[in-house]
């Protein structure tokens, strides 16, 4: 079969009309550019589709990125926005230009050894550390610093104690039983007393945490939240009561803090 195109498509030997840095051709039969829809709705084949198609969610990518970290940029992207458009019913690009406006994602150096750095509508990574579960753990901060900061200047009557990191440090979420899961009698405790996949994570590190003991400031609503945002984008908070915990949680309240981190 001949694709339409014209005469440069009726080439054989002619790989997508000779542009093979900025397209791809997954079916052999459909050049995929900046499109996102129809035969293209596969995993981006190029850095020039991956940052098309990154664009295309609001992000902007900064820096000497390659196609092998831009395309764990896109797959996070891609599982926070589809986790965002369940509480919105929209879109999964829609949904998550709604709730981010646009973000930049640097790329380069970052001090000792941090591998993500966030900051209101922006991230910095470290160059060769970049993965999906990364970009949804700085997603989430990002999420919290949007929500925090609208709620200070933006939102006439807002209170930065709806805010997701503070509402965490204000009041325990306890699963069905009534047993806290982050705090304990000395004030906030991240899991609880419990190991982690017991108190609702899906793994003791990764792929359940992104910011685990003994690493500095792991014991912090902020990290706390990043890393639950992250078990909520991924879908993979673990099978137990605490876990059914964390995730009603989050569903309860995703919907008023999409809106609270729209107020762009």
């Amino acid at each position: 079969m001949v694709p339409g195109g014209g005469p440069a498509a009726w080439d054989r030997y002619g790989y997508v009309q000779n542009r093979p840095l900025n397209h791809v051709d997954p079916r052999g039969h459909w050049i995929c550019g900046d499109s996102i829809q129809g035969p293209c709705t596969n995993t981006p084949g190029t850095f020039g589709q991956t940052r098309s198609w990154l664009a295309h969610y609001g992000v902007r990518l900064r820096g000497a990125w390659g196609q092998s970290d831009s395309l764990q940029a896109y797959l996070g992207v891609k599982k926070v926005a589809s986790a965002i458009a369940s509480s919105t019913g929209s879109g999964s690009a829609a949904s998550f230009r709604g709730a981010y406006g646009s973000v930049d994602f640097s790329y380069g150096d970052l001090p000792g050894n941090e591998w993500g750095h966030a900051s209101y509508g922006s991230v910095q990574f470290s160059e060769s550390h970049v993965s999906m579960r990364l970009v949804a753990h700085e997603l989430g901060h990002v999420f919290q610093f949007d929500i925090y900061t609208n709620l200070t200047y933006h939102i006439r009557g807002g209170s930065v104690e709806s805010s997701p990191v503070n509402m965490l440090a204000a009041k325990p979420i306890r699963d069905s039983h009534g047993v806290s899961l982050n705090w304990s009698a000395g004030g906030y405790d991240r899991f609880g007393g419990f190991p982690p996949k017991q108190a609702g994570y899906d793994a003791e590190r990764l792929p359940g945490l992104f910011h685990p003991p003994p690493m500095e400031g792991w014991n912090t609503p902020d990290e706390d939240f990043a890393d639950i945002f992250l078990n909520y984008a991924d879908g993979g908070f673990s099978n137990t009561e605490a876990g059914e915990a964390l995730e009603a949680w989050m569903s309860t309240n995703m919907s008023e803090w999409i809106t609270y981190a729209n107020a762009h």
